[in-house]
């Protein structure tokens, strides 16, 4: 009987401990699709790693994976799990994180995603004044397709977005506060020969130079293209897609071109000496709205609650 005790006692320890292993076998496995690899990511032997694999669709009583001579494909039931497992073990960092800033003295970590036309500005003046109040907070950026951003935050890796409200998102049980309204503007480098004149410049003399467009699905592309058929015009033919600001950037220091920005990074360069804005008879709008995301079952804690009041700050 005091050996079945024993036996008994030492079992949950051992359950958890393999819970957690398959947790990260899941996401290795979905790192490499391989189960060699992601023995090897764990440091385990690959018939340890089946057995742990074995275990847990033993527990789930489904198959995660179809077996092939390319390695392992997740089934619907294992793309859902890494879904969750991927949340749970982030959460389970976000608790160790906390642990290890207050053993240290410090304040955690931020996690932040945002998109590229507005990280120059906003997010970078935000975390500016966020970092004179707390000086010890680490701060993670990562930029990136808003799509993706939203369903990384959804997902508990990241603990704060800084992107557009689009349609798709607007039913996402992700909670947001409006920022404020995108507006654009035309720009050029201050060589450029129509960077000083004193006046609107038409449409069609604006044609006459190569552009730097947004990509054809951006929403600001197609805006872009309606106001040149308001005026009686065909999209620029000398063109250039591009989304990278940096690269937009360089290019009209490069070559005598047009670009569209938003209006808060166009503003930021053209005060730094790098561009200038083309005052033309293109109305472009506004763009639609920039909102803070979070998931609704966080509460915003206090590096949160600060940026967001720094982000505001910062846009008024």
């Amino acid at each position: 009987m005091s050996t079945d005790s024993s036996d008994s006692g030492a079992q949950p320890g051992l359950s958890m401990r393999l819970k957690i292993r398959q947790m990260q076998l899941v996401l290795a496995l979905s790192a490499t699709g391989n189960l060699r690899k992601a023995a090897e990511m764990l440091n385990l032997t690959q018939p340890g790693a089946t057995r742990i694999l074995q275990e847990l669709e033993s527990a789930l009583d489904v198959q995660l994976y179809e077996r092939s001579h390319q390695g392992l494909t997740p089934t619907a039931f294992g793309v859902e799990v890494t879904r969750r497992v991927r949340a749970i073990l982030a959460d389970l960092q976000g608790i160790q994180d906390v642990v290890d800033a207050l053993r240290a003295g410090q304040a955690g970590t931020l996690r932040i995603g945002t998109i590229a036309s507005i990280a120059p500005v906003i997010l970078s003046r935000g975390i500016a004044a966020l970092k004179q109040l707390s000086p010890t907070l680490r701060i993670e950026v990562l930029e990136g397709d808003n799509s993706a951003l939203l369903g990384e935050l959804g997902a508990g890796e990241l603990d704060i977005v800084l992107g557009r409200v689009t349609v798709e998102h607007s039913a996402q049980d992700l909670w947001r506060e409006h920022i404020y309204e995108e507006q654009f503007s035309i720009v050029c480098d201050v060589g450029h020969p129509l960077a000083n004149v004193h006046r609107k410049v038409a449409c069609a003399e604006l044609l006459t130079w190569p552009w730097i467009l947004p990509l054809e699905n951006a929403p600001l592309r197609h805006g872009l293209e309606t106001q040149f058929a308001l005026a009686g015009q065909n999209p620029p033919a000398n063109a250039i897609e591009s989304a990278s600001v940096m690269t937009n950037l360089t290019l009209i220091k490069e070559m005598p071109a047009f670009a569209v920005m938003t209006r808060s990074i166009a503003g930021y360069f053209a005060e730094q000496g790098v561009l200038k804005i083309v005052h033309c008879d293109l109305n472009l709008g506004v763009g639609g709205c920039v909102a803070y995301f979070r998931r609704r079952e966080d509460t915003l804690n206090g590096p949160s609650a600060k940026l967001l009041h720094c982000m505001r700050t910062a846009s008024a």
